[in-house]
């Protein structure tokens, strides 16, 4: 019964939280943009234009993986003190996880049915940089908890799972 409880909790959270951090996500990324011109479209080639989408990157993949880590972290906890079957929880919490990243992804492929020029602008770009990141640090952060500590140890519950490790 808890473990049906804590897929519920987890589907219910998951989305409505992964619908904040993707709005979060698009207002950190929008510095990126507005480094590169406003994320007009044009071609993304050379030096100049890696700044842009670096940034914009880091900061959309920041936000993702506040997220994820705040979801690796419960989800920690909740396995290894509550009696449920766990490798079904997990499932549901990479659901939660990545939803930020999958809505972010799904709202731009979206746009960029109605205006063919956004594939090439810079918010676009890294939003499939970002989404690998936080992709990447799901499994990063389920295997090596301490690994949230070195920038997101301010996040609920990241500080518990990691002492739990030493």
């Amino acid at each position: 019964m808890k473990t049906i409880f804590v897929i519920v909790l987890f589907a219910l959270v998951g989305t409505l939280g992964g619908w904040l951090f993707n709005f979060l996500a698009n207002l950190a990324g929008g510095v990126g943009a507005l480094i590169g011109f406003l994320g007009r479209p044009k071609k993304l080639v050379g030096l100049r234009n890696a700044f842009p989408v670096l940034t914009c990157a880091l900061a959309q993949a920041y936000v993702f993986l506040v997220w994820g880590a705040f979801v690796v972290s419960y989800t920690t906890l909740v396995t290894r003190h509550q009696p449920v079957v766990g490798w079904l929880v997990w499932i549901v919490a990479f659901y939660a996880a990545m939803v930020p990243g999958c809505a972010a992804a799904g709202e731009s492929i979206r746009e960029e049915k109605e205006n063919p020029e956004l594939k090439s602008s810079v918010p676009h770009v890294a939003l499939g940089i970002s989404g690998f990141l936080a992709f990447a640090a799901f499994f990063v952060f389920a295997f090596l908890p301490n690994t949230m500590l070195y920038g997101w140890g301010w996040v609920p519950f990241v500080r518990a799972v990691t002492s739990d490790v030493d």
